[in-house]
């Protein structure tokens, strides 16, 4: 069990975050696991990066989302699937903004906005997006 930074209230409040070989995202207060694996791909791309990503530098990442990607999917990737992961690190498309707008939906509508903001990719526009939760609260297996 860790305790959680910024519980309802402001008091700590006792969770567990799991991210499994299975790559299932365990959130504590719901025990949710957003089914899409590019959602999912995205999720961790950004998980893996505390120091956050600019947008603008999603192509320098497009082989590591391929790379989660295809562990998720639990197989080789083809070209639809491909070509998903290039619009989702075209900074020049929508993609990225639709999948993060999906992935914040889906953390809103089963937590608690105040604690959602700890688990979601936010930042200012053109600047460096993150997720706040502290990586030692995150336990990887």
């Amino acid at each position: 069990m860790h305790k959680h930074p910024r519980a309802p209230g402001g008091s700590p409040k006792e969770a567990e975050d799991d991210k499994s070989s299975a790559f299932f995202i365990i959130l504590p207060h719901t025990g949710s696991n957003p089914a899409c694996p590019l959602f999912k791909a995205v999720y961790l791309l950004f998980l893996r990066h505390p120091e956050g990503i600019i947008f603008k530098h999603l192509p320098d990442y497009r082989e590591e989302l391929a790379e989660l990607y295809s562990k998720i999917r639990g197989e080789k990737l083809d070209n639809k699937m491909l070509q998903s992961v290039m619009d989702v690190t075209d900074p020049f498309k929508n993609s990225i903004n639709e999948k993060v707008a999906r992935i914040r939906e889906a953390f809103i509508a089963n937590i608690d906005e105040r604690i959602a903001r700890e688990y979601i990719v936010v930042g200012g526009r053109g600047a460096t997006k993150s997720i706040a939760i502290p990586r030692d609260l995150v336990r990887w297996e």
